[in-house]
């Protein structure tokens, strides 16, 4: 448009000042503004014929340019066809963008009460991100990315040197940590064992479908108290 009309251009102005220019001649009231005015006439063969004036104040001069725009028809069909793909790309864009914001916020936090050969069971979980395996010993992840992940347990340890407590991926260890020692001999040639507390913490590339299990050697639960597993996924 504005390659046309560069024998009306002033040398000072740019085309970002034409277009306000023409926006504010479009949105005015007709009658509202002296400075723009705009006239639709009808042509022949269904087209309008659109005139813009403009009068432009530069310091102490100014200028009154008229611009003439011959305005096409086009059919309701294509207008419809139009609205149709945009309202398309529009629900995708939204379920796309709503996957983002989902994915963005994996959490999950897992409850334990029992252990199955050495390995935390896991109660049932709530989660669109994680579920378990058949025997709920396994956290099978179903979105990829970069995990923090934590253990805390209460425990009573089996023998006094030898207890601990791993996370596994994919039954390979990625992190461990000993209980240490929880107990005494009571004088007798017995070995008194005592309630202990372990967490442990790391930060992991877990893939899609990896599998993430606990394993607690030669300790047992505590009566009457949970172990829990937290999952944060960070970044994108």
């Amino acid at each position: 448009m504005f390659s046309r009309l560069t024998h009306q251009l002033i040398a000072v102005v740019c085309k970002i000042d034409y277009t306000s220019c023409f926006r504010e001649c479009l949105d005015c009231q007709l009658g509202e503004d002296e400075d723009a005015e705009r006239k639709l006439t009808p042509q022949n063969g269904g087209t309008l014929q659109l005139e813009l004036m403009l009068k432009i104040r530069l310091l102490r001069s100014a200028r009154k340019i008229c611009y003439t725009f011959k305005l096409q028809p086009l059919s309701v069909e294509r207008i419809d066809i139009l609205e149709s793909k945009l309202k398309d790309q529009q629900e995708e864009l939204l379920k796309m963008r709503a996957k983002v914001d989902a994915e963005s916020n994996v959490f999950l936090c897992a409850e334990s009460e029992a252990l199955v050969e050495e390995k935390l069971q896991w109660k049932d979980l709530s989660s669109d991100f994680f579920c378990l395996d058949d025997i709920k010993t396994s956290i099978t992840v179903l979105v990829p990315g970069t995990y923090i992940l934590g253990v805390l347990m209460s425990h009573t340890p089996l023998d006094n040197d030898s207890a601990s407590i791993v996370v596994e991926m994919n039954n390979v260890q990625i992190q461990s940590a000993k209980t240490g020692v929880f107990g005494r001999f009571n004088g007798y040639g017995g070995y008194v064992s005592y309630q202990a507390n372990t967490s442990l913490m790391c930060i992991s590339q877990i893939d899609k479908s990896a599998q993430i299990s606990v394993v607690c050697s030669n300790t047992t639960f505590t009566p009457k108290t949970s172990a829990y597993l937290t999952a944060v996924r960070i970044g994108a």
